[in-house]
């Protein structure tokens, strides 16, 4: 674990969604987290209705720009920050193991801040957690079709789960 890692666990029902702060001071009070938790549940019973229903785990990993930009180099060799990067549990030869755990959402919090410039910090930040939850399901932006698909079912996830934000 890192060494200034602070960790909270929003836990209801059968899922729990895990948050950890690497490297920097706690960004998101309870009620918000607790509030993005929330949203993604929902994303979650849009994406994958038996996932939802048997319960889950996710964490959310918020870094600073210099971790970021060093996972975009190992895991895609692109050197540069993005806003956010999603690992699956769900595919893969580890899959076995995870039990319940679907993935990891890194963001950085400084990238979504400067990303937010034609709506706010929140509906940024909510936006770019849909998009890795997505990626952690198996949808892809990479080919142009893909992309646009990917991007009208973010949307509309999006426009359903956001109003538990405000």
């Amino acid at each position: 674990m890192h060494d200034s890692m602070k960790y909270w666990q929003i836990t209801e029902d059968k899922d729990i969604i895990h948050w950890n702060f690497i490297g920097q001071k706690r960004r998101y009070s309870t009620s918000r987290m607790q509030n993005f938790s929330n949203c993604l549940k929902k994303a979650v019973c849009m994406i994958d209705k038996k996932i939802a229903g048997n319960g889950f785990e996710l964490s959310i990993i918020v870094c600073d720009k210099d971790t970021i930009r060093a996972m975009k180099k190992e895991y895609f060799n692109i050197d540069r920050e993005t806003d956010v990067i999603a690992l699956s549990m769900l595919e893969g030869e580890y899959n076995q193991f995870c039990g319940s755990m679907i993935g990891d959402i890194y963001i950085c919090h400084d990238v979504i801040k400067e990303n937010a410039v034609s709506w706010t910090v929140d509906q940024e930040l909510a936006f770019v957690l849909i998009h890795g939850l997505l990626h952690i399901f198996s949808y892809s932006d990479i080919k142009p079709e893909d992309k646009k698909k990917m991007f009208k079912f973010q949307k509309k996830i999006f426009d359903k789960c956001y109003k538990d934000i405000r």
